[in-house]
């Protein structure tokens, strides 16, 4: 889907500010996270074991930036 959605001209390095609550996982409290681009919401995501690391390394192959 990453590699579709970047040929097709998404924005490798688009801002946004999430909230992300897990209720299933280890920690299930809710999570802020201001003004990232995909890669450094990746990098600082809660939960890293629901990181797709071939998604992020796509990104920065398209110059994605952290």
């Amino acid at each position: 889907m990453t590699r579709l959605l970047l040929d097709h001209g998404a924005e490798p390095n688009v801002r946004a500010s999430l909230r992300k609550r897990l209720p299933f996982a280890r920690d299930d409290s809710m999570h802020e996270y201001r003004d990232v681009t995909p890669l450094s919401w990746g990098e600082r995501f809660h939960e890293q074991d629901w990181v797709n690391r071939g998604a992020m390394k796509l990104i920065a192959e398209q110059g994605g930036r952290p």
